[in-house]
Formats: structure tokens, sequence, C-alpha cells
């Protein structure tokens, strides 16, 4: 779970749901979440990031909406981050211990 002065976000089976003052939104996935959830704050926009147990990563914007070209593939939980430039970029590790960069559609 997590949880600041201004939002809660948590999963439990295959839902994610944010909770803040402005928002409330209740995400189903088709398949189990398999790590905590995580909220990055970039550039002034807000994404949720979920991993499920079938190796698919979800990234949602702060309507609920997931990113273009989700899912992305890989074990364990994505670290967004934003490289030179305005690109926003999604680093996802492989079970062979690579790690793969995904350039996000914004």
């Amino acid at each position: 779970m997590f949880a600041d002065s201004k939002m809660q976000l948590f999963g439990a089976d295959n839902e994610l749901y944010v909770r803040s003052d402005a928002l409330n939104l209740d995400i189903e996935l088709e398949e189990a979440i398999a790590a905590e959830p995580r909220v990055y704050k970039i550039g002034g926009a807000t994404y949720f990031v979920v991993s499920t147990d079938k190796k698919q990563i979800w990234i949602f914007d702060s309507q609920g909406k997931a990113l273009p070209g989700m899912p992305l593939y890989g074990s364990g939980i994505a670290a967004l981050g934003r490289t030179n430039g305005k690109d926003i970029h999604a680093i996802v590790a492989t079970d062979e211990g690579a790690l793969v960069d995904y350039k996000l559609a914004q």
C-alpha cells in the first residue's frame, strides 16, 4: 500500500484502488496483482504501476486509463522516470536478469 497525506493506493486480488479527496478509482485487472502497486509523479502527471501474476505490468494515468501499449512484459514492478528530454521510460527486469527500457507514449 502507498499512502501520503493526499492519496492512498492499494491492491487486493485483481483490483487496484486509488483514494484521495479528488479521486476515487477502482481498476479491475484480469489477473491477480503480484507486487505492491506504486505511484509515480513525473512532470505534474501521476501514474499508477501494478504487476500481475502473469508477468504483465500495467501503467495507468491519473484517470485510471491504461497507457497506450499496455501491458508491458517483465518480472517484478517497473520503475518510471524521465530521461534526457521529455520522454518517460519504464525500466523492467526480465527473468533472465536483463533490464528492458520501454519508452512510454504520452
